[in-house]
């Protein structure tokens, strides 16, 4: 059987360095100061250059910092160290981090995400969607995501892969198009 990649727009930041992913210092740290707990922002974690949340400093006892990596030549200090669903993975400067679905982060080689990602300006995110359906008059058959969005799923994922009309939706597109017919065809796609 062969499969097609489904349709989704992911977020995506290249790494050289620690501190580089702009979700490093997003977050306050709790911790104890002279006997007292205390909050840090994330700007004072920066500035005091702690520990990184997403791509860490690579350290393993059992490789050594000047061990060059395997896959890109540089020495082990060059490279970060990053959790992942599946485990640990090491980040070789110029790996692309990327944030999927499920909001895991993980790392991809730039050949490999070149091969499979284009940059957009789309947002058709499933969490844009659930934003954009509170503002959508609710549809007949709403369950929370709302028949609209949920038609608008339909038609994008439909014209994208079939790069054609679907059943619910009279927009035809060229193979690969953006969905914009979708957003201009919502109240004929939602009404299916």
């Amino acid at each position: 059987m062969r499969y097609r990649k489904k349709p989704i727009v992911i977020e995506a930041t290249q790494w050289f360095k620690n501190g580089d992913h702009p979700q490093d210092y997003a977050n306050n740290r709790v911790g104890i100061e002279a006997g007292n707990v205390r909050t840090w922002t994330g700007q004072e974690a920066e500035e005091l250059e702690w520990e990184v949340e997403i791509v860490r400093y690579f350290r393993r006892p059992d490789v050594s910092g000047e061990t060059a990596c395997e896959h890109c030549g540089e020495t082990m200090h060059e490279h970060g160290w990053i959790d992942t669903l599946e485990g640990g993975h090491i980040v070789c400067p110029g790996d692309w981090i990327i944030t999927g679905v499920k909001g895991e982060n993980y790392p991809c080689k730039p050949d490999i995400f070149a091969a499979t990602y284009e940059e957009t300006e789309d947002d058709f995110s499933l969490a844009n969607v659930k934003a954009t359906n509170d503002s959508l008059e609710p549809a007949r058959g709403s369950n929370g995501l709302g028949a609209k969005a949920l038609g608008l799923l339909f038609c994008q994922q439909a014209l994208c892969l079939s790069g054609g009309t679907s059943n619910r939706c009279s927009s035809k597109q060229p193979t690969g198009s953006r969905w914009v017919g979708c957003l201009v065809e919502l109240s004929r796609c939602a009404a299916g």
